[in-house]
C-alpha cells in the first residue's frame, strides 16, 4: 500500500500507467505535479525540514495554496484544537510520537495541494486525537477543494469520516460498501 503511494507521488519508479487529470503522470512536470499531489509520509519525521513547530508552520504557509484560510488566528485556534499551543518553539523531533503525527498533517494541511494521500496518519494517535484530526482534515478539506485518500489499518470509529472504503488484498482494489 506505502508502495502504491510513492508510485502515485512519483517518489519510486513503477510499470504501466497512472493519469492524473487525463494526463499520465510522467509527462507532467514534476515541479507542477507536487503542487498538485502530495504525500503525507507513514513516518512523520521523513516530512520535516526546518527544526521547529513554528518554523516548519511558516514553511507551509510560504507555499500555502489558500494562505487565506490559515491565518495566525487560525494556526493559534487549530494548534489550541490539537493540544499543541504551547509547543509552538519546541524542536519537532523532541515532540511525542502523536504531536509529531499531528503537526505533519497540519503542515500538509496548510500547503492545500488538491490531492493529499495519507499512509497511516493515525499512527500514534489515541480515539480523541484522531476525532480532532478527522474533523480537521474534513473541514481544511471541504474548504480547500481538496481530495483525500488514505491508507489505514485503524478503522474503528472512523468510518464514518470516509465517502469511500476499498480493500487493498493481493495486489486487488476491492469496493466495500458500509
Amino acid at each position: 500500500k506505502s508502495t502504491f503511494f510513492t508510485a502515485l507521488t512519483r517518489l519510486k519508479t513503477y510499470s504501466g500507467e497512472v493519469s492524473y487529470l487525463g494526463t499520465d503522470i510522467q509527462k507532467i512536470k514534476l515541479p507542477k505535479y507536487v503542487r498538485e499531489v502530495a504525500l503525507v509520509f507513514q513516518h512523520a519525521e521523513q516530512q520535516y525540514l526546518k527544526m521547529t513547530v513554528m518554523e516548519e508552520i511558516n514553511l507551509s504557509l510560504n507555499h500555502a495554496r489558500f494562505p487565506e484560510l490559515w491565518t495566525a488566528a487560525k494556526i493559534d485556534a487549530t494548534l489550541t484544537v490539537l493540544n499543541m499551543a504551547t509547543l509552538k518553539d519546541h524542536v519537532i523531533y523532541q515532540l511525542s510520537g502523536g504531536q509529531k503525527k499531528k503537526l505533519q498533517i497540519l503542515l500538509m494541511l496548510i500547503i492545500g495541494t488538491p490531492v493529499l494521500l495519507f499512509d497511516e496518519p493515525l499512527a500514534g494517535l489515541d480515539l480523541a486525537s484522531v476525532h480532532v484530526v478527522f474533523d480537521l482534515l474534513t473541514t481544511a478539506a471541504h474548504a480547500q477543494h481538496q481530495t483525500i485518500l488514505m491508507i489505514s489499518h485503524q478503522l474503528n470509529g472512523v468510518t464514518q469520516y470516509f465517502d469511500h472504503h476499498l480493500l487493498f488484498d493481493n495486489q486487488t482494489l476491492t469496493y466495500e460498501v458500509h
